[in-house]
């Protein structure tokens, strides 16, 4: 996505949804006292307290939880914005020292990768968050429901947001205002008489016929809308072209990865399960699912 820059003021935004660096960067977080993650703006001012609340509401208007603050991803995201990797014409999600998003992030703290969104040259909060809004890869990181955590820094008109999959704060989600309801007295509970209903049996979803997801070349963040099916039954058709597919494994805070071709072993993912979001990273666009 990376374009040249004709003049310094020219507007730009880039996304990305890399949460899994590698394996090595997964399994042996950096230790923040022995790199560069140094800055004095990791505190939210006034524009970035604007920023969170913008994402928040845009996910609550679409039914989704809001947001953590991060301190870990916050100071990673400060960094960003003052480093030369912020601006044109070294504007890049790769900072000036080499780091990946995922790398960055876990070198000021956050035990994982993190999605990163940047932009550079637009008139203020609202217009920088619109310009990710109106596209698509900056909208599915801010509307992803895998994410939890996030963290944001600005320097001038750099702004970075990094979104994470583990909340590493124990402050709350900034609260999305809703309107307060009048007070209503409460009736009284009735005692029941008679034995509640039985739960009602689970149906395993059907097919969504005629959906047709896209995957693009490289990594894509999707929803798996089929039912439930062991991985290679799952891509049959693509699995050609795929070259991984990552789960992260809230209860145990592991990856879960199926590497086609790999020995059982290595591939801990066995199944994609209907209503799950899942990393698939292919070689060629390709499109998945039923006609």
């Amino acid at each position: 996505m990376r374009k040249p820059w004709p003049f310094a003021g020219l507007a730009a935004l880039v996304a990305t949804i890399f949460v899994i660096a590698s394996a090595t960067q997964l399994a042996h977080p950096a230790n923040a006292g022995t790199t560069n993650c140094q800055t004095s703006s990791a505190e939210l001012d006034a524009a970035e307290q604007e920023m969170l609340r913008l994402h928040n509401q845009a996910r609550a208007a679409h039914g989704l939880e809001p947001l953590t603050l991060s301190p870990t991803l916050s100071r990673a995201a400060a960094w960003k914005s003052a480093d030369s990797s912020a601006v044109p014409p070294g504007f890049s999600h790769t900072d000036s020292l080499g780091r990946s998003p995922a790398r960055r992030a876990q070198d000021c703290g956050y035990p994982t990768g993190a999605g990163e969104n940047i932009a550079y040259g637009f008139p203020g909060v609202r217009a920088t968050f619109d310009a990710w809004m109106n596209s698509d890869g900056h909208r599915a990181n801010i509307l992803s429901p895998y994410y939890r955590a996030i963290g944001i820094g600005a320097e001038g008109s750099a702004w970075t947001v990094k979104f994470g999959t583990i909340v590493d704060s124990q402050s709350e989600p900034a609260p999305t205002p809703t309107p307060t309801p009048t007070p209503a007295a409460i009736p009284p509970t009735p005692t029941p008489t008679t034995a509640p209903p039985a739960p009602s049996a689970t149906v395993e979803p059907q097919p969504d016929e005629g959906v047709v997801l896209t995957l693009y070349r490289g990594i894509n963040l999707v929803t798996y809308i089929q039912p439930t099916a062991r991985v290679r039954q799952a891509l049959a058709g693509i699995e050609d072209n795929v070259q991984f597919v990552y789960q992260y494994d809230a209860a145990t805070g592991q990856w879960l990865r199926y590497l086609p071709g790999a020995p059982s072993y290595i591939n801990t993912l066995r199944v994609l399960t209907y209503g799950q979001p899942y990393y698939i990273g292919t070689t060629a666009e390709t499109d998945w699912g039923r006609r």
